[in-house]
């Protein structure tokens, strides 16, 4: 009765965690699995997805799979490959002339965008009583191909009788082909997790914080990211993480202030 009390209150504050002004809140959700080849040898793979503003469409799905080792008890390293589909939304600017006059807009369709990601972690537990600790330093490459997008052009006032393509009044003058190159990013992301460890219940509690350094711009701080949450321990090899993140910044992965519920399951064999 315990467990359902605390499952009945993480599902109450999920509505006033929904109010919360940002410009993005979304759903993040991911499920996987692991197996354990031996003691100290472990693989496993997941897939994932994320919408946009108010749980609306999709921005993201990601597939990977990654192994570790663990030297030590208190000691894993991993090694990781993820495929990444991003979803850029239709962007709309308005134009202005060379005195400073609107006169029109520049429309850039939505398209995906493919990345390949590679990381390496080190990551030390630390248990204290109830209390566990984990830092996990991660260094990630990612490689964006280049990619095409449509274009539209919109000049001119449209005139009465006018049965053309028009956008807020103006008139679609020209549609162009745009590309995007290619881009390498480089980024150590480090992040530091308390779980704390409740007597005879199978939720664990958790509050992580992540930073994001840019190798590319002098090594400078450009992400920040603080999650909170709970993982449910529904059978011995099932988990569910229930949790809210919060995210500040900018890199290859988000841009801006961020919040967005997330939802996970794991299977370990």
């Amino acid at each position: 009765m315990r467990s359902v009390k605390y499952i009945l209150l993480v599902l109450l504050l999920l509505p006033a965690m929904q109010q919360v002004h940002a410009d993005d809140i979304g759903l993040w959700a991911e499920a996987g699995f692991s197996k354990s080849i031996s003691k100290k040898f472990s693989w496993g793979m997941e897939a994932g997805m994320r919408t946009g503003d108010d749980f609306g469409l999709i921005s993201r799905i990601d597939i990977g799979a990654s192994v570790s080792y663990k030297p030590v008890k208190f000691l894993k390293l991993t090694a990781g490959y993820a495929l990444i589909f991003d979803h850029e939304r239709m962007e709309i600017n308005e134009h202005f002339n060379s005195r400073g006059k609107m006169n029109g807009y520049n429309i850039n369709k939505s398209f995906w965008r493919p990345k390949n990601r590679l990381y390496f972690d080190v990551s030390g537990k630390l248990p204290i009583g109830r209390f566990s600790f984990t830092l996990r330093e991660r260094y990630q490459y990612t490689r964006y191909p280049s990619v095409s997008y449509d274009r539209e052009k919109y000049r001119g006032l449209v005139s009465d009788g006018y049965t053309g393509k028009q956008y807020g009044g103006y008139a679609l003058d020209e549609e162009t082909l745009e590309h995007k190159k290619l881009k390498q990013k480089h980024y150590l992301r480090s992040k530091l997790t308390a779980e704390y460890d409740i007597h005879h219940c199978p939720l664990t509690p958790f509050v992580s914080a992540e930073i994001s350094n840019d190798f590319s711009d002098g090594f400078a701080v450009v992400k920040q990211r603080y999650t909170a949450g709970v993982d449910w321990k529904i059978k011995k090899k099932h988990v569910i993480t229930l949790g809210y993140v919060y995210t500040n910044g900018h890199d290859d992965d988000v841009d801006g202030n961020i919040h967005a519920i997330s939802v996970g399951y794991n299977f370990k064999f």
